[in-house]
């Protein structure tokens, strides 16, 4: 007697939408909106720092800026798998690091380097140069714009 044939059985492929594109906008999203709630959650606890301590003006732009990065740090290790909390922890780390810079080092932010072979231009009248760089520019709006 012969073998029956057996029937091959049928694959089912899982269908898949083929607008692929933007897939990813949406963590984007997330991520950028985790970080800009965690600097304004940076600005509140430096804030609270500094109505809550009686210290000095010094230890006070100290404890602002090292307060927001302490806990910037720490909240990702409390929420361990959490995307949202890793970005609010980025957000903290950014303010209270920048802010720590600016508060303590000197000129850190705004100073420019000087270029050797670098001039200044005037773009007001002077005595040398009777029009200025830009004709019809009064030295009150001169001043404004270099300032």
């Amino acid at each position: 007697m012969a073998r029956r044939k057996t029937k091959k059985a049928v694959s089912k492929r899982r269908r898949t939408s083929r607008r692929k594109g933007m897939s990813g906008i949406g963590e984007i999203a997330t991520g950028a909106l985790g970080v800009i709630a965690g600097a304004v959650a940076a600005q509140y606890v430096a804030k609270t720092v500094n109505g809550m301590a009686k210290l000095s003006d010094g230890t006070k732009k100290i404890a602002a800026g090292a307060a927001p990065l302490a806990l910037g740090f720490a909240l990702p290790m409390f929420a361990k798998k959490s995307a949202i909390a890793k970005s609010l922890g980025l957000g903290m780390i950014a303010v209270g690091g920048m802010t720590l810079v600016k508060d303590n080092v000197k000129g850190a932010l705004g100073a420019m380097p000087v270029i050797s072979g670098y001039k200044r231009m005037a773009l007001a009248p002077s005595a040398q140069n009777t029009r200025g760089v830009i004709s019809g520019l009064t030295t009150e709006k001169a001043a404004i714009l270099t300032a």
